[in-house]
């Protein structure tokens, strides 16, 4: 009779097939062969998001910035060539900033964080939490994955209700 992988498998019992697919899962995560997305902290009362966009060559683009705290307060900060000079703020519900946060450790953001482009950055990106801040800035090379992050804040906050 040939071995077969499934036929082994199907043969054990239940709590041993558990404890195989166990050891398969273990395998694969110690050889980074399978990643977990690593999630927010589940407290993020004192965290905080930021972005600021602006710094363009012929200073046209919308200079502004917004800071989503992990209580759900959004603070708007217009600054030039935007539709509302000032400050604003509103709230939004935990599951939309919940669903930031994550967005933000699952592009792994907090490993990635690079200074590009000191002077006049277009793209600034942070997260500041109790222990540490990490922030990342660029000029017109920003990544994709930093661009991404800085559409979902834009849509996640509404921000098109002060930004032209």
């Amino acid at each position: 009779m040939k071995f077969s992988l499934s036929n082994y498998f199907y043969s054990l019992s239940l709590l041993q097939q558990n404890i195989f697919i166990a050891l398969g899962v273990i395998t694969l995560l110690a050889f980074g062969l399978l990643q977990i997305p690593p999630r927010a902290p589940k407290d993020l009362s004192q965290a905080v998001i930021t972005m600021e966009r602006g710094g363009c060559p012929a200073d046209t683009c919308p200079l502004y910035k917004i800071a989503v705290y992990g209580t759900g307060k959004v603070v708007y900060a217009g600054i030039r060539n935007v539709k509302v000079v000032g400050i604003q703020s509103k709230d939004i519900d935990s599951k939309t900033v919940r669903e930031l946060f994550n967005a933000f450790y699952a592009s792994g953001f907090p490993n990635q964080t690079r200074t590009v482009s000191e002077q006049n950055p277009e793209l600034v990106l942070s997260i500041k939490l109790p222990n540490h801040t990490y922030r990342s800035s660029f000029g017109s090379e920003a990544t994709l994955v930093s661009k991404k992050l800085s559409e979902q804040i834009d849509i996640l906050t509404q921000s098109s209700e002060w930004v032209q």
